[in-house]
């Protein structure tokens, strides 16, 4: 399986652009993973009075889903 030279750039092209997505899906994966445990810790630290405001903590990628 050869690679021709004039298709060359479009190959690399094509494997830097699924490089580039497998990237910012693991990058969106570790954030969401991030975000889920800062709301976990946010809601488990957070003083209780009425408990009403406790309930409104979530990230913003949480409330966007």
């Amino acid at each position: 399986m050869g690679i021709k030279v004039s298709e060359l750039a479009q190959e690399l092209a094509q494997g830097l652009s699924e490089y580039s997505q497998e990237v910012a899906d693991a990058i969106k994966k570790a954030t969401d993973e991030v975000a889920e445990e800062a709301v976990q810790e946010l809601k488990s630290t957070s003083p209780v009075l009425t408990g009403s405001y406790a309930k409104k903590d979530t990230s913003a990628a949480t409330d966007a889903e």
